[in-house]
């Protein structure tokens, strides 16, 4: 057979065969997750996909599938059907027979077909056989993610610039807490994590009216009954009356005002109720923090205009009103969840 021949058949081959191998992508949180079953992640862990459909990832921790929403973690890294020979080894013409020839470290080999029977390779120069797996190491790619910009910005990466406009798409690379690292498929900018969505951007339906649901009394009713626990002390792990933690606060409301039972602890509130972005908050949203640095670790409700209830265990150590769009929680959002149907 003449090489040109060969070439064509191992290509068609790999990429027929590469759905077999598996899905071995990997990525990053943007966000804490405690799963049903308790499974927790945290802002920023490294995770194992094994599995993507349309609206979900599913992902393999502490020998558990998990299915997480696709706003909740971008992937970064991507295995491939490419090998780098780490062990010098031999390829064979079958399983159990001696090698043919030999593959020095570094050279690069591709991934034909794995079964049973053992996995094919082939290298640059065309040579096809069996090679032992543990003398190779998987050629990873770097990934993008498709997300969206919610504002109107131009980032700035020192004489370049990304104009972005709101809704836009973006690429982006990688994740650090509190920016996202974005290309243009040249530079790289970085956008603030309060400017990026990572699911489609849709405007609130024209049938909602804002107004009226702020109008409402069971909104409304939430809104003054958390108002009237301000003043109250902090007091780790208490839940009311007289005393509350943040969690604590949201979960009296709730409870005395409208008979839900949320969540007790501020890192499980976040599987409560549906999503909320932040620029589509409305009174009687629950909102949640990072203040420690890892993961969920503050709560509070929203009663509008940039505001939200909370028990705080700063400097007032009590129950008091905050900003959150500027000063010191700014920066700490994570996520909002809305109860209120």
């Amino acid at each position: 057979m003449k090489n040109s021949n060969h070439r064509s058949c191992v290509l068609l081959v790999s990429l027929f065969l590469i759905s077999l191998i598996g899905f071995k992508d990997y990525g990053v949180m943007v966000k804490p997750f405690v799963s049903k079953d308790n499974v927790k992640f945290d802002d920023k862990e490294i995770v194992n996909i094994i599995n993507e459909d349309k609206d979900s990832y599913t992902v393999s921790k502490s020998g558990k599938a998990v299915k997480l929403a696709k706003d909740a973690l971008i992937v970064t890294q991507k295995d491939t059907n490419k090998y780098r020979v780490v062990s010098f080894t031999g390829i064979s013409a079958s399983q159990g027979v001696a090698p043919f020839d030999y593959l020095m470290p570094g050279e690069i080999v591709e991934l034909l077909h794995t079964g049973t029977d053992g996995s094919i390779f082939s290298d640059s120069k065309m040579r096809v056989g069996f090679v032992e797996i543990k003398d190779l190491e998987n050629i990873k790619e770097m990934a993008t993610t498709e997300a969206y910009s919610k504002v109107n910005k131009t980032l700035k990466s020192g004489d370049k610039t990304l104009a972005l406009k709101k809704n836009d798409k973006v690429n982006i690379l990688s994740y650090d807490g509190k920016t996202y690292t974005l290309s243009d498929g040249t530079n790289t900018f970085l956008a603030h994590k309060n400017d990026i969505s990572l699911s489609e951007i849709k405007e609130e339906a024209e049938s909602v009216d804002r107004s009226a649901y702020a109008g409402r009394k069971d909104v409304m009713g939430l809104v003054e009954f958390a108002k009237a626990q301000i003043g109250k002390p902090y007091v780790y792990a208490t839940a009311g009356p007289d005393s509350f933690d943040c969690s604590g606060l949201v979960y009296y409301c709730y409870k005395n005002v409208l008979n839900i039972n949320v969540s007790r602890s501020s890192s499980a509130l976040v599987s409560c109720g549906v999503p909320v972005e932040k620029e589509n908050l409305l009174p009687g949203d629950i909102l949640l923090f990072n203040t420690y640095g890892k993961g969920i670790s503050h709560a509070g409700l929203y009663i509008g205009d940039g505001k939200m209830v909370h028990a705080s265990s700063g400097k007032m150590m009590s129950v008091v009103i905050s900003d959150i769009n500027s000063g010191y929680y700014l920066d700490k959002f994570v996520a909002a969840r809305r109860v209120i149907k």
